[in-house]
């Protein structure tokens, strides 16, 4: 089973397994959703208007080596707004879902959609009609993908940060490290002075 939990003004909602199941603040169940077109879920983001972005993986149909990546929108009742999947030849997973400013999304991923077979990241920035701006594949994995002020995405990678512009250009990147031990970074945000807010693990050496 898969869980997220988010702490909101209405109270606490939780996704459970393929359903999402909201609940007041006193613990009882609002409404839930089964999501049949998701076999796991791997990201949850929540709009300013109280609707969800999920991401997860589908089985792959015949033509595809595994796991497609499918995006379902739910409304703040829980009533399907759409859901598509990306098909590719190998086997992909999303990493991470946003909202951007502009009715649309970033969806972060993984895949082996190249010739050498090894993972590649994937960045796909979506419009409110979930058509694809555009996408971008790199040697970096972006997890934890948060909105900027200029309306670009902010991420990890490993013991990177870096922002990507409206465009998908990449405006700065820092790279983190601890001179004693293996610094992981899990978590980063963007600040309203045009800085990050960056959470990690760090295991002694």
């Amino acid at each position: 089973k898969y869980a997220v939990f988010s702490v909101g003004h209405g109270g606490v909602e939780t996704l459970v397994g393929n359903c999402r199941l909201p609940l007041t603040q006193y613990g009882g169940m609002k409404w839930a959703k089964t999501l049949s077109s998701l076999d796991s879920i791997d990201a949850v983001a929540r709009t300013t208007d109280g609707s969800y972005y999920i991401a997860g993986s589908t089985e792959g149909v015949i033509y595809s080596a595994g796991n497609d990546i499918a995006v379902v929108k739910l409304d703040c009742v829980g009533n399907l707004a759409y859901s598509f999947v990306i098909r590719t030849w190998e086997d992909d997973k999303a990493l991470g879902i946003c909202p951007s400013g502009d009715g649309g999304f970033f969806l972060t991923a993984q895949t082996k959609e190249f010739g050498d077979k090894s993972l590649h990241g994937w960045i796909i920035r979506f419009d409110a009609n979930a058509s694809i701006v555009w996408q971008k594949y790199s040697q970096r994995f972006a997890k934890s993908p948060k909105i900027t002020d200029g309306n670009g995405l902010v991420a990890l990678d490993e013991d990177n940060v870096f922002e990507l512009d409206a465009d998908g250009n990449v405006v700065r990147q820092n790279k983190y490290s601890s001179p004693s031990g293996q610094l992981s970074l899990e978590a980063v945000s963007a600040t309203t002075d045009n800085g990050w807010w960056v959470a990690g693990v760090h295991n002694e050496g």
